[in-house]
């Protein structure tokens, strides 16, 4: 009896699981990532433009806010 055959289909087997991986690993790739959510912003901002105008000035006054309070307080 042979080992051979055996041998043979572990190692395709081998492949394709290796080829498999290797897809799964390029797909969190953050280029891939950040071309998706990129993707995904422009369709949600013209779907929803009022939304999005209002989430950017919070994030914008928060953030303002937050460097304001860091140079002004005085908590030495």
């Amino acid at each position: 009896m042979s080992l051979k055959p055996d041998v043979r289909r572990a190692g395709d087997a081998r492949d394709r699981l290796g080829s498999h991986l290797d897809e799964i690993e390029s797909r969190f790739m953050p280029q891939y990532v950040w071309r998706i959510a990129r993707a995904w912003g422009k369709h949600s901002a013209k779907r929803h433009p009022a939304a999005w105008a209002l989430g950017g000035t919070a994030v914008a006054a928060t953030v303002l806010g937050l460097l304001g309070w860091a140079i002004f307080s005085r908590d030495d």
